[in-house]
């Protein structure tokens, strides 16, 4: 999700040399969501979301439940796609 996030900015213009994950995440809900409106709302927080997600995978004690993991995988796939569409690939 975050390497279609970049791609989505850099296809509006939006360029850096490198992106954190709160930067990018600020970014594409700021200008691709609010202000240029090319996608759709309910992705607001699915990049924020997805980070939490991951790093309490990655880094938590208790690991990731399949129900979280199931949840984060279709998310995903709906980004992803959202993403294919706007740049018609």
């Amino acid at each position: 999700m975050f390497q279609a996030a970049q791609v989505a900015l850099e296809q509006e213009g939006i360029r850096r040399p490198a992106w954190s994950h709160p930067s990018l995440q600020a970014t594409f809900t700021t200008e691709l969501i609010h202000r240029r409106k090319r996608y759709a709302a309910m992705f607001r927080d699915y990049l924020s979301a997805a980070l939490v997600v991951r790093q309490a995978a990655d880094y938590g004690w208790t690991g990731m439940s399949h129900k979280i993991a199931q949840r984060q995988v279709r998310r995903a796939t709906l980004f992803v796609t959202a993403v294919r569409e706007v740049l018609n690939v």
